[in-house]
């Protein structure tokens, strides 16, 4: 069950440049799941916004935002969310 999950599974890291194309063709169909440490001081808590507004695929979107994080922290922080998030898609 996992191994086809994870093959339509993607993780993206919002540092990524916004020069490169946000969703290529095979994400239509994939859920997007963000999260964001508002305190980030290296990537805006804006850029998950965006990418969330740029996200014209089929599947289910979530953002995720940390008011204590900073960059790469929200993960740890927002961890019962993720899980809670990721349990319910699958």
């Amino acid at each position: 069950m996992l191994p086809g999950l994870l093959r339509s599974s993607y993780l993206r890291r919002t540092c990524i440049s916004f020069l490169e194309p946000l969703l290529p063709k095979d994400l239509k169909t994939t859920d997007l799941l963000l999260a964001h440490g508002l305190k980030d001081t290296m990537v805006p808590p804006s850029h998950s916004a965006k990418l969330e507004l740029a996200y014209k695929g089929a599947g289910r979107v979530r953002r995720l935002t940390s008011t204590t994080a900073g960059h790469n922290l929200a993960f740890y922080d927002l961890k019962e969310a993720l899980r809670s998030t990721l349990l319910e898609w699958l």
